[in-house]
């Protein structure tokens, strides 16, 4: 703005300011007035590009500032979504964790389980191998005598 009100003070200056001093008016030729109209004009269509320039400016400098704002309006968007997602992220990991102990427990119950299986049937196996030793054992004994085995007729 400064500069557009120096230039404009310089067009009042050169509009109220003779090229020539009053002595020298009879040398005055109509040449000097056509180049102060000139000068004048020149003056005024840099006026006129400079005032276009400084609204051009202050146009871009408004978009400027509404891009600012909604930078900051989407950074703060992002950062609230990303502290969604990283508060989600954590109560998925902990059900994760939850569900892995969880699994992990029933896993260890079904080793017991199994564990106990294989101990009955061991035992079922030995008691089967024992009962095979009693009865063969049974059967090389000889009778004692006066023992009747079977029916009588």
């Amino acid at each position: 703005m400064t500069t557009v009100d120096t230039l404009l003070k310089s067009t009042e200056t050169l509009q109220i300011t003779p090229l020539s001093s009053p002595s020298d008016s009879a040398h005055q030729s109509p040449l000097g007035n056509t180049e102060l109209a000139d000068l004048q004009a020149l003056v005024r269509e840099k006026d006129a590009r400079i005032e276009k320039l400084m609204e051009e400016n202050q146009y871009i400098y408004t978009q400027i500032e509404l891009l600012e704002e909604r930078m900051a309006s989407e950074i703060k968007r992002s950062d609230a979504m990303i502290e969604q997602m990283q508060t989600a992220s954590e109560a998925s990991s902990k059900r994760a964790q939850a569900i892995i102990m969880h699994l992990s427990q029933q896993v260890e119950r079904q080793m017991e389980q199994i564990e106990i299986l294989q101990e009955s049937q061991g035992f079922s196996g030995t008691i089967r191998q024992t009962v095979k030793q009693l009865k063969s054992s049974i059967l090389r004994k000889p009778l004692p005598a006066g023992s009747k085995i079977g029916y009588e007729a």
